[in-house]
C-alpha cells in the first residue's frame, strides 16, 4: 500500500488561498461537465458558479483546502470538513457541491473523530502525476494533526478510477447506497 509520495522538485501542495479560488472553481466546473454522465437521472445545474462555495471554505475552521500546483498553476485541490460523515441522500448528487447545484442546505451530521473527504479533484492531464495521492496525504496530515481517528469519502460507484487510488491508500467501503429509478 503506497500512502506516502515525493512529488517531482516543480510540484508542491500547499493550503488554498484566495488566490487560488478562481483556477479551482474552473477545474471543478470542467470536472463537473465531464463527470455529469455519473449524475444519471439527476437534474444538475451546471451554470453554477463554483467560486462562492470555495471562497466559504477558506474561513471554516472545520474545514481545510489544499491546492497541488506546479510552475504552470494549480492542477488539482481537495476539501477535508473534520467532524462529518458524508452524507447519503446526496453522494449521487455532487457530494457538498449539490448545496449550491440543487439548492438543497447541507446538513453536516457524526462526531468530531472522524472527517469527511468532500472533494478531491485533479485536472485529467496530471492524474498519473501523484497529485492525487500528495492531496489526499495533506488531507490525512490536515486530520492527524485534529487528533481525528478516520477519513471518509464518499464516491460514484461510477467513478472506478478514484475507488482503486483510495483503496490502494488505504480506504475501505463501509456502507454502500443503492438507487432505484421508479417510473
Amino acid at each position: 500500500m503506497q500512502t506516502s509520495v515525493a512529488l517531482p522538485r516543480n510540484q508542491r501542495v500547499r493550503l488554498a488561498e484566495l488566490q487560488d479560488i478562481p483556477a479551482c472553481a474552473e477545474i471543478f466546473g470542467e470536472w463537473l461537465a465531464s463527470a455529469a454522465w455519473m449524475a444519471v437521472g439527476q437534474d444538475l445545474d451546471l451554470s453554477v458558479d463554483h467560486a462562492e462555495n470555495l471562497k466559504s471554505r477558506l474561513d471554516n475552521q472545520d474545514e481545510a483546502m489544499f491546492v497541488a500546483e506546479d510552475e504552470d498553476g494549480i492542477h488539482g485541490f481537495v476539501i477535508v470538513r473534520a467532524g462529518t460523515t458524508p452524507r447519503t441522500d446526496i453522494i449521487h448528487k455532487l457530494g457538498s457541491f449539490a448545496r449550491k447545484i440543487l439548492g438543497r442546505p447541507h446538513r453536516p451530521r457524526g462526531n468530531a473523530q472522524t472527517a469527511t473527504l468532500e472533494e478531491i479533484v485533479v485536472k485529467p492531464g496530471r492524474r498519473n502525476s501523484y497529485m492525487s495521492l500528495a492531496l489526499f496525504n495533506a488531507a490525512t496530515a490536515w486530520c492527524k494533526d485534529r487528533q481525528l481517528t478516520a477519513i471518509e469519502g464518499a464516491v460514484w460507484a461510477a467513478n472506478e478510477r478514484i475507488i482503486r487510488v483510495s483503496e490502494r491508500i488505504g480506504f475501505k467501503p463501509v456502507r454502500v447506497l443503492l438507487r432505484k429509478e421508479l417510473d
